[in-house]
């Protein structure tokens, strides 16, 4: 239907313009435009990083923003706007595992499943995504490690306040 997907730095803006308004949509916390900005720029211990994005009629239908090592890929931030074409995301995903494929990568890891009382209707349907490119699931944990208390108890306090506001 006319999709266009490109691929490098120089669509770093256009990316990060449809991420946050996602987010911003689901009254999600998401990093600043600097934040990423900076980390994509600084190329440290060998990860790089690709942003993707995906157009119809010049119009930004959604955006990602990978990193990858020597051995694979990693689906980190991403986004589609609220009236973007049904396949403009899967689009996107899929001409990235062909580009990965294409670079020998053995694996592009999608991000975390959630089961049981974490599984919200959401995440059934990011599951069911992902699944349908072939996914696999990966039993294993994620640990937090609490440098600091109190800021940690401040910042939960805060995002608490937020969602209610």
């Amino acid at each position: 239907n006319g999709v266009e997907i490109k691929f490098g730095s120089e669509y770093f803006d256009d990316f990060y313009s449809i991420y946050s308004e996602k987010l911003k949509q689901e009254n999600a916390v998401h990093d600043s435009y600097t934040t990423l900005k900076k980390m994509v720029d600084s190329n440290e211990k060998g990860i790089l990083f690709l942003c993707g994005v995906a157009y119809l009629n010049g119009k930004i239908e959604a955006g990602i923003l990978n990193g990858s090592d020597q051995f694979g890929a990693y689906y980190l931030f991403g986004g589609s706007s609220r009236t973007a074409h049904n396949g403009s995301f899967r689009l996107l995903h899929w001409e990235l595992i062909k580009k990965y494929k294409a670079m020998n990568f053995k694996y592009y890891k999608l991000g975390a499943h959630r089961e049981f009382e974490m599984l919200t209707d959401k995440h059934a349907r990011l599951a069911s995504f992902k699944m349908g490119f072939g996914a696999e699931i990966q039993q294993g944990y994620q640990y937090t490690l609490i440098i600091h208390p109190i800021k940690f108890w401040l910042y939960n306090k805060l995002v608490q306040l937020k969602s209610k506001v």
